[in-house]
């Protein structure tokens, strides 16, 4: 048997490469062949997130940056911390109502509280 999905090709029976296979991969287009294609409808994966609310730390660039895009995308609402003011405009311009960019410098604790609070006041007025 081969099943496929977004993450990996698994064949065989081996029950660790099996669990690969995320609880909400939807099995689908089983062939006469004897492999599934698994999918997940795109509706899912665009709202997976929908309705949450993330802060992300170094959303300017890297990881940061990837898990920022990643996360609106799959619908949730961001607050997008780093010290590149600059790189969060460019970035997340196009996210005006899902992105609230703040340009600060996380080691500044009593910045960081500012933004966190002011994150929980916009949530409690949605």
């Amino acid at each position: 048997m081969k099943i496929k999905n977004s993450n990996a090709v698994i064949t065989g029976s081996d029950i660790e490469r099996a669990r690969a296979l995320k609880n909400n991969d939807i099995v689908t287009n089983i062939n006469l062949n004897g492999s599934q294609e698994i999918v997940q409808s795109e509706s899912v994966r665009l709202n997976k997130f929908k309705g949450q609310v993330a802060i992300v730390t170094g959303a300017a660039s890297g990881i940061g940056l990837a898990i920022s895009q990643k996360l609106l995308k799959e619908g949730a609402s961001v607050a997008l911390l780093d010290i590149n003011g600059t790189g969060l405009k460019a970035e997340f311009k196009k996210y005006k109502t899902k992105a609230r960019l703040f340009p600060i410098d996380i080691t500044q604790q009593s910045l960081v509280n500012k933004a966190i609070e002011e994150v929980i006041h916009l949530q409690k007025q949605r």
